[in-house]
């Protein structure tokens, strides 16, 4: 579950929006972005699988954990997105 409470949740996602701008010098923000996803599934991932008892509850759990994720990840990216487009003339200026 997302604690968008928690203050270190932003610190944490701030230390990986820090290495993102830094790949901008050596990539475009499509690939960045993509790999970023890629690395976040990943990792999301694995945290479930550590959590799992065994290999059989892991896969019982796989509908319901890529739901999970995926209905997160819709509300954090209609969150920044809405943001976006509230602050655009801002921002690109």
């Amino acid at each position: 579950m997302l604690e968008t409470t928690n203050p270190a949740l932003f610190e944490r996602a701030d230390a990986h929006i820090k290495i993102c701008n830094d790949q901008l010098k050596t990539s475009t923000p499509e690939r960045v972005a993509d790999a970023a996803v890629y690395g976040a599934a990943h990792f999301k991932a694995w945290s479930l699988m550590i959590r799992s008892p065994d290999q059989q509850a892991m896969t019982a759990n796989r509908d319901a954990a890529i739901a999970d994720a995926v209905e997160q990840y819709k509300r954090m990216f209609e969150q920044n997105y809405d943001q976006y487009v509230k602050t655009f003339d801002d921002v690109r200026e």
